[in-house]
């Protein structure tokens, strides 16, 4: 838990993605952090666990970490936890969705499930540069079952095309874009992919996954049940045996890990969780909540009904150019002297919010957060009016010849100003009280 006494030592980088299915990677964030200060990210993190042990700080359960690939990183053990409370008391951010969270307490063995460096996607990149935000690596880029972009459905790189430089290296010289062996960019591909290389929505990406990733955003990346999948797979048993069926659960695994399992004697890998949930048919996240019940597919199939016609119809898809709506909200952006709502940016687009959410969930996110933030301003600023134009109205001699109560105070500001009467009532109230008393 942070002391509120301790001021933070390191400059308050934000975590980016926040919030979204693209949030971004602990290992990321580390390496974002020591080029911002002008420093290597091996005496950022000497100074920062020394720093630390001096102030007497009672999480230092580990040694003082020497190195750490982008895979341990992301694993929610042991010294990664220790860097991560290290980090949010430093920076005052909260990094905790940065690690993969859901891969601890009934999930273990799950290391196939997260590749060994760090793999990025050069579209992506592309895009972040073009919308001017700090281009960095993505969690779910680290997911081995997602071997191709969940927005460009485009390969994901994993080294430098120039000199071959994974990228793992502690000395950062370069922003995340660049290559930090030999400086070029990290956005370059060998030739234009062709359609070919593409890879369908439905195999390669790890769809599964890419889902389990949007739950756990439209969830605020809330820490699961510790006993939610062993609840789920309860209630999947009940519901098996229950219609005499228990032959098809144990086909799900084999019969004596899933009794362990059910048992809490048992950690099931994070791949054997995929498993089970494609085979039973409900998402990963409804799984792992202890939520199995609440899926509609858990429903005895002669109980579905037909659907109406209208509603089996596919609408056929138009193609859209991707690059020339984003040149589109660049163009608007720059134009705007305020902060708009992401519904004015679709519509300047000419695409739909569902689009911007799912190709820039990032951008979506920061037009709310600035949006948001503009629109509090601009109601403070109404605030501080109507109270100042309330305090002339009792004080200035402009209104000597004026019957000085609250009804005549809020008919004439409403009058001169044409503000809002919830607004204008507070203020009046505030301004005459302040004046006449209680």
């Amino acid at each position: 838990m942070n002391k509120p006494s301790q001021p933070t030592i390191l400059l308050p980088v934000c975590l980016l993605g926040n919030g979204t299915p693209e949030i971004e990677s602990f290992p990321s964030y580390l390496h974002r952090v020591a080029y911002d200060h002008g420093v290597y990210v091996g005496v950022l993190l000497r100074y920062l666990y020394r720093s630390e042990k001096v102030l007497g700080s009672n999480d230092l359960e580990f040694h003082e970490p020497k190195y750490l690939t982008p895979h341990e990183l992301v694993h929610p053990y042991g010294t990664t936890n220790m860097l991560v409370s290290l980090f949010e008391r430093a920076t005052g951010q909260s990094l905790a969705a940065s690690t993969l969270q859901f891969l601890n307490g009934p999930i273990g063995r799950s290391s196939g499930e997260i590749v060994q460096g760090f793999r990025w996607c050069p579209e992506c990149f592309r895009e972040m540069i073009a919308l001017g935000h700090q281009p960095y690596f993505k969690l779910i880029w680290h997911m081995s079952a997602v071997k191709a972009c969940p927005i460009h459905r485009t390969p994901l790189a994993n080294e430098c095309l120039s000199c071959g430089c994974s990228q793992k290296t502690y000395i950062r010289k370069y922003p995340l874009e660049y290559c930090q062996e030999c400086g070029e960019s990290l956005v370059k591909r060998h030739k234009k992919l062709l359609h070919s290389a593409l890879s369908k929505s439905w195999i390669d990406i790890g769809f599964d996954v890419i889902q389990f990733f949007r739950d756990m955003a439209s969830n605020n990346y809330q820490p699961l049940s510790m006993d939610g999948l062993q609840k789920s797979l309860d209630k999947i048993f009940n519901f098996y045996w229950s219609r005499g069926r228990e032959d098809d659960f144990y086909n799900l695994l084999s019969r004596d890990e899933l009794l362990l399992a059910i048992d809490g004697e048992h950690r099931l890998s994070f791949l054997s969780v995929r498993r089970i949930a494609q085979r039973v048919g409900i998402p990963i996240h409804m799984l792992l909540s202890g939520e199995a019940e609440f899926s509609t597919q858990m429903l005895e199939l002669k109980r579905i009904r037909r659907l109406p016609d209208g509603l089996l119809e596919v609408n056929k898809k138009t193609k859209k150019d991707h690059v020339a709506i984003l040149s589109k909200i660049r163009r608007y952006l720059r134009g705007r002297q305020t902060p708009p709502s992401v519904p004015l940016v679709a519509a300047a687009a000419e695409v739909s919010i569902g689009y911007l959410e799912y190709r820039h969930p990032t951008l979506v996110a920061e037009l709310v957060a600035k949006h948001q933030a503009y629109e509090q301003q601009q109601k403070l600023k109404r605030v501080y009016y109507a109270q100042s134009a309330a305090l002339r109205f009792f004080l200035d001699e402009k209104y000597s010849s004026v019957t000085k109560s609250r009804k005549q105070a809020y008919k004439t500001i409403r009058e001169e100003t044409g503000l809002s009467k919830f607004i204008l009532r507070r203020a009046v109230q505030c301004a005459y009280a302040a004046i006449y008393g209680p």
